[in-house]
């Protein structure tokens, strides 16, 4: 569901946000401008091949490498976040899985109109190789889920967008331990 009003106008498309603004009533009658930016929605997938957690490191151009969970934006507003997550599943890593679930979504960014969704994929299997962008260098990797949650997933510089926010939280052991019963299943 979107945060910007529907009576809201567009006044900058850029090529990865746009700038929308409103004008808003306030408690006294007068009116402010209100501004918020938009952007297609991204996705995070937890590969599980096996036993193992697949992952990947990373290099772009003008961007220090990094380690991070398979991830990635949609093509436009429209294109379903379930498809998004197949797609990048397959052009990262050339793996396809028949057994998705929505972990959670996350929406909660001040002023942005951006949700990232979290998928698992289980049973992943390997079927092309990869697709990448122009701008991409990815190395798949693996990690049992001990090692992806211990080592991985709390160091500083493994990206995961809001998963690391809703699980690391003060380093909540008994989300973690969660976390870890569920990958397991």
């Amino acid at each position: 569901m979107s945060k910007i009003p529907d009576y809201a106008k567009c006044i900058f498309k850029g090529e990865v946000f746009d700038t929308y603004q409103w004008q808003q009533e306030l408690y006294d009658g007068s009116f402010k401008t209100f501004e918020m930016l938009r952007r297609k929605h991204s996705i995070n997938v937890i590969a599980l091949q096996g036993k193992d957690i697949v992952y990947i490191e990373e290099e772009q151009p003008n961007k220090a490498p990094f380690r991070g969970l398979i991830s990635g934006g949609a093509e436009s507003y429209e294109e379903d976040p379930l498809e998004t997550a197949k797609r990048e599943l397959l052009e990262e890593t050339g793996m396809i899985s028949d057994e998705w679930g929505l972990l959670y979504s996350d929406n909660s960014t001040p002023r942005l109109d951006w949700t990232v969704y979290t998928y698992v994929a289980k049973n992943c299997q390997k079927v092309i190789d990869q697709n990448l962008d122009s701008g991409e260098r990815i190395k798949v990797c693996k990690a049992t889920v001990d090692n992806f949650c211990d080592e991985l997933l709390t160091n500083k510089s493994f990206r995961a967008f809001s998963l690391k926010k809703d699980i690391m939280t003060d380093i909540n052991k008994d989300k973690m331990l969660e976390f870890k019963r569920m990958l397991r299943l």
